[in-house]
């Protein structure tokens, strides 16, 4: 076996095939090139175990096609769309621009604007008893 560990250490190896349980490295200390491409998918053991990268040690640009996730995204810094947003769920936070913002249904708190422009008829309040004031000018 020394004499095995000692031709892999010296020697270039042009195909590997190993069966079975792979390790490679046996410490945090341990590092691990890849300079060639994967051809299969990675795909971790046990779901929802493992992470890519950590608190201290994150990896700098992801790069995908698409991406799928099935439990909370949490973004630290800004968040830029450059195609459309779809929801389900709901959208929240202390502040938000939209540009242009479409929806079928749309419940809000509070509306702050220099303008509001309405077409196709605009009902405000939910019945006769509601109160409507405003400030400014008629036109």
């Amino acid at each position: 076996m020394e004499h095995f560990k000692a031709f892999l250490s010296a020697s270039v190896i042009t195909n590997l095939t190993a069966s079975g349980d792979v390790l490679l490295g046996d410490a945090s200390s341990d590092e691990v090139n890849v300079a060639g491409r994967f051809i299969p998918s990675l795909v971790p053991k046990t779901d929802g175990l493992n992470d890519l990268g950590s608190n201290t040690l994150a990896w700098n640009t992801v790069f995908a096609e698409s991406g799928s996730f099935s439990d909370n995204v949490g973004i630290g810094g800004d968040l830029a769309v450059s195609g459309d947003a779809t929801t389900t769920g709901t959208v929240s936070g202390s502040a938000a621009t939209f540009h242009d913002l479409s929806a079928d249904d749309l419940n809000v708190g509070g509306i702050a604007a220099s303008s509001i422009t309405a077409s196709n008829g605009v009902i405000l309040g939910s019945s006769n008893a509601d109160d409507l004031s405003y400030l400014g000018g008629q036109i």
